[in-house]
């Protein structure tokens, strides 16, 4: 105390501005806490107006009061702990202690404010497959699933709501399952939204469109919509089958979904087989450079995306062709693919003829691409997708995603100013 008693009477400038500035704070906020205190009254009668139900503005009350009342205690405790590390308490060897009594400090003020929001699940039950995933996950790369945009019933509703919130956030990503639709995407590009509020728009027959275009070959959705579904796809070919009906439960100890595979589960796993693979050769190709002219050609109920693909530029190799009437069955060669990563895939293509590789990923101009090791432009195709060039013959072709170094120049920069300042004031200490 006789060492806190002189810091205090005879301290640096700085530290006894830091005191004068704490002691405010903290005085400020008990005055605060004082006041809210006393106008209980009209916070209630402010909350069973904007309450529902109006019952509950006395819980609501009383709860924020006891917050703020929380928060004093602990900028109490901070305010104590930082006036007795200025004034050199914890020298020396007690400096492990103002690291102790800091941490528990925040350990405990954080811990007891989130622990109303941390959930506990158990690892085996979050991720345990069941058979709709089983199914989904062979051969991941080669497919897209979607869930049923539409509002047919309650039953779709929950399907829609399970999706999203378990499936698409945690078990998909676990299992390497690729779906048409993005957890979070607050800033989509301009062609993705053009892209998407196009096809939108169009309701089934847009839908239909997309799914075809982005190789979503699985629909969750309702028992019995195959049919329907088939009657405004294509009734003489019936692209869609039911694949596995299914129910879904939730177990109420672990929380956990449970998923049963039986005739009486209302919901069903569909498979849409008019959906275009992942890739494929085309012979016949269109150079559209107007990228809103590209979306209204691919949603034209009379252009067939399995016959021709679309092409932001003019290929320098490949001789522009008539599609031809077969081209749906007859392509001119077979693609095989080697090994597929986020960023990086490889695909062995055999050509009868040159030819557009074209592959349902989302194009960036930060993709590579080479073919038998050498370096290749990049086409954007079919307005979101990518493509590139191929002579006839065998080829192995890679895509990989690099990043410029230049994207790093801001956080070097950042570093070089940090290790200048910290110099600056070493030598301003030294002198």
């Amino acid at each position: 105390m006789e060492r806190f008693k002189a810091w205090w009477a005879r301290g640096p400038q700085f530290d006894h501005r830091t005191r004068v500035t704490l002691v405010m704070v903290f005085g400020a906020g008990v005055v605060a806490w004082l006041l809210y205190a006393a106008s209980r009254r009209g916070l209630e009668a402010h909350l069973a107006r904007v309450v529902s139900p109006p019952e509950l503005a006395r819980s609501v009350a009383g709860f924020s009061l006891v917050e703020f009342a929380w928060f004093v205690l602990f900028l109490t405790l901070t305010t104590g702990l930082l006036l007795l590390a200025l004034s050199g308490f914890f020298a020396g060897a007690r400096a492990r202690w103002a690291a102790l009594a800091l941490g528990l400090v925040l350990v405990v003020d954080l811990g007891r404010a989130n622990r109303p929001w941390i959930q506990y699940w158990s690892f085996a039950d979050k991720y345990s497959l069941n058979p709709i995933l089983e199914q989904l996950r062979q051969d991941a790369h080669q497919h897209r699933v979607a869930v049923l945009p539409l509002q047919l019933n309650q039953d779709l509703v929950n399907l829609q709501q399970i999706y999203r919130a378990d499936w698409l956030q945690h078990a998909f990503r676990y299992y390497n399952i690729q779906s048409l639709d993005d957890v979070q995407d607050p800033r989509p590009s301009v062609e993705k939204s053009r892209f998407q509020g196009t096809f939108y728009s169009r309701q089934i027959a847009g839908l239909l469109r997309m799914w075809e275009l982005t190789n979503t070959r699985y629909l969750l959705g309702v028992k019995g919509l195959a049919d329907a579904l088939n009657q405004q796809a294509d009734p003489v070919r019936q692209p869609f089958r039911e694949v596995l009906p299914f129910g879904v439960a939730m177990d109420q100890t672990s929380g956990a979904i449970r998923v049963t595979t039986n005739a009486a589960g209302p919901f069903a796993l569909l498979e849409f087989a008019a959906a275009l693979p992942r890739a494929r050769l085309y012979t016949a190709w269109e150079a559209v450079t107007n990228a809103a002219e590209v979306v209204e050609r691919l949603a034209d109920p009379a252009f067939d995306p399995a016959r021709t693909v679309l092409l932001a530029a003019v290929p320098q190799a490949v001789p522009r062709r008539a599609p031809d009437a077969a081209a749906s069955t007859n392509v001119p060669g077979v693609v095989e693919f080697v090994s597929y990563a986020p960023k990086r895939l490889v695909l062995r293509t055999r050509a009868s003829e040159p030819a557009v590789l074209l592959l349902n990923d989302n194009y960036d101009p930060l993709w590579r691409v080479t073919v038998n090791d050498a370096a290749q432009p990049l086409l954007r195709a079919n307005a979101l997708m990518r493509a590139v060039e191929l002579p006839a013959g065998e080829h192995t072709v890679e895509f990989t995603f690099r990043v410029s170094p230049k994207a790093l120049l801001v956080s070097l920069a950042g570093l070089a100013l940090s290790v200048g300042l910290l110099g600056w004031i070493w030598i301003q200490r030294r002198s």
